[in-house]
């Protein structure tokens, strides 16, 4: 997100199963901690990095495939 820290679409994919699977809270939503934890290392596991400057020097600079490939992990996730 223009300074090369955490990934956008990571952070955007973690605040929708946030408001999407919390109860009231994410204290009272038990799920959502693993939800959130096999996100992450799908995201990981799929794209190499949860950081935007490796991910683009990974990816070719492909911002667009990487927000792609996060929002194809982001729907198999909040079918559970």
């Amino acid at each position: 997100m223009a300074v090369r820290g955490a990934c956008g679409a990571l952070i955007g994919a973690v605040m929708i199963i946030g408001r999407a699977k919390a109860i009231s809270g994410g204290h009272f939503s038990p799920n959502l901690k693993l939800l959130v934890k096999d996100y992450v290392l799908k995201f990981e596991e799929k794209l190499g990095s949860q950081t935007c400057s490796e991910l683009l020097e990974l990816h070719n600079k492909d911002c667009r495939m990487i927000i792609d490939v996060a929002a194809q992990i982001l729907d198999k996730v909040l079918e559970k």
